[in-house]
Formats: structure tokens, sequence, C-alpha cells
């Protein structure tokens, strides 16, 4: 046995709770949610780092922070706990019906038209799902944040990660009416007006094509307004700051309600594509891919 079974591994439990007290924040936090006496983490972990020989946690009153012999152990623990997590989803079989925790990510402007009511009907049909939604525009990495699926406009992602393009949506340009009846019907207003941006983009050129000439023009856009978020770039344009070039779906429910209009049809921004990415070394839950495909089939109903 000793030639099949590696050596130490009498120390995996208490590798395990090393993980709970990083991802709960303390020997407290991970106490509370284990239900364990709080002296009893504290030793397990003092135990480990006895057994390993190094110190993993520098402890300071307020906050424990990782030494680098800490943050390796917690990158190879954390994937074999996700992996021995999702075998055993795996011996339950592929058609069991999704549970557990649910975490996904999404710009702000996707989650109200496509994630949410995705969501929102999987809580209803599953009810031992417990879902996570993340809307906001930051690009998170989806292991460090414990993300299941992350939806995203413009790019794969990396390596890391698993990448499956479900589509693409138009990128249009959009303004305020009464900023889109000042520009007129030159388009070369463009060069000068106002533009609102993002804080990720804001300082990026734009590649415009005009209908009946695929031919490419760039522009680089004078950002007068910048958003933080997607909810807060549409806030801009709709009172008037500026023109900005978005993914119709972003903007399709603000145009219904009138506060925005299209501006210059007859140019667009291309196809944006969207993708949803998933970690690669890992498994895919069946939650995982219920979402995905329910996903895709209200992405391709809009």
């Amino acid at each position: 046995m000793s030639r099949t079974i590696p050596g130490g591994t009498e120390h995996l439990a208490k590798a395990a709770l090393f993980v709970a007290v990083i991802r709960h924040g303390s020997m407290a936090g991970a106490a509370d949610a284990l239900n364990l006496a709080r002296s009893t983490v504290t030793q397990h972990v003092q135990s480990l780092e006895d057994a390993l020989g190094v110190r993993l946690l520098e402890r300071t009153t307020r906050k424990l922070h990782l030494t680098p012999e800490g943050t390796l152990l917690y990158e190879h623990m954390s994937a074999a706990l996700g992996s021995w997590r999702e075998v055993l989803e795996a011996f339950e079989g592929r058609s069991h019906e999704p549970s557990g925790p649910l975490r996904v990510t999404s710009p702000s402007g996707l989650a109200q038209p496509l994630v949410a009511p995705v969501l929102a009907e999987m809580a209803r049909d599953f009810p031992n799902l417990e879902i996570d939604l993340i809307a906001d525009d930051r690009v998170r990495d989806l292991v460090d944040d414990g993300i299941d699926v992350a939806v995203r406009f413009g790019s794969a992602g990396d390596e890391n990660n698993v990448a499956r393009r479900i589509g693409s949506d138009p990128r249009i340009l959009v303004a305020s009416p009464e900023l889109a009846a000042s520009l007129g019907e030159d388009a070369a207003a463009l060069q000068t007006c106002p533009w609102v941006g993002h804080h990720q983009f804001a300082d990026q050129a734009v590649t415009l094509f005009e209908r009946g000439s695929r031919a490419p023009r760039t522009l680089t856009p004078h950002h007068r307004a910048r958003g933080s978020s997607t909810a807060a770039q549409l806030g801009l344009i709709a009172n008037g700051a500026g023109v900005a070039l978005l993914p119709s779906l972003l903007v399709r429910e603000v145009m219904r309600a009138g506060a925005l209009v299209r501006v210059f049809p007859e140019i667009d921004g291309g196809e944006a594509p969207l993708f949803v990415l998933y970690p690669s070394r890992r498994l895919q839950p069946a939650r995982g891919r219920v979402f995905i495909d329910r996903l895709v089939a209200r992405f391709e109903a809009m």
C-alpha cells in the first residue's frame, strides 16, 4: 500500500481545513462555518505547519497573511478539493438534478436582459440550487473568485479557462434623443462630438463600418465622460453626456423606453462575440451545464 498511497495523506483533512480558513478569512470564520471550536481549528493548522516544517500563515490581530508556502498549499489544495467535489458529483450521475452553489459573473449590462432571467428560472425549477449572481464589469479570475460560469462580451479569456462562443451581437452607436438631433446627418460629427466611455476601455480607438462598404475606419473618440460600469455609462449617455458604441443587447431596453436612440444607423462597430467561460481543470457539474444550455436558448430567442 505504501507504494500506491503517497505519504502524508494523514494531513489531508488538516490541509482542507486550512483552505477553509483562507476562504472564510479567519480561524474564527472557518470554525463558525464548520461548527468547530476555534481552538480546534487553530490547533489543526499549527499541527499542519509542524508536520510540513514551514509557516503557512503570518498572524496579526486583524488579519491573516499567507506566506509563499501557504500560497502554494492553498492553490494546489483548492484545485484538489474542487476536483474531488466534482468527482463525487459525477458519480451521482450526469442526469442528477442541479443543486448546490452556482456562482455566475456577468457584465452589469447583461444581467437584467439575459443572465438574471435564466438564473431566476433555474431557482424556480431547482429548489436545491443556491444562486449567486455577481453583476459587475470586472474581469474576474474564475478560480480565485470561485466562479462556476462567466458570461463576457468580446474576450475568450485566458488559456486557463474553457471558452465557448455562444453568439454575437452588433455594436451600434447610441445617444440621447436631444444629442442625436444636434449631430445632424453627417457622420463626420463623430470626430468632434463628445463620447461616453467605460473606465476599462475609454482610451481605446474604435473601429467603424459603413453599410455597403465593409472597409473599416478607425476613430479615436473624444471621451468627455466615463462610467465605471455599464449602468453608469448608460446613465451618462441617456442624460446627454455623449455618444457611445455598445452591443445592442446592452442598450435594447433603454432604447425601448425612449431614453436612447441609434445615431447614424448606416454605421456600426461590427459584431461583439459573446462567450461563456468556466475553469478548464474542473469537471462541469450539472448546474453549470444546465445554466449554459438555458442561456444559449434565451440568447438565440432574443
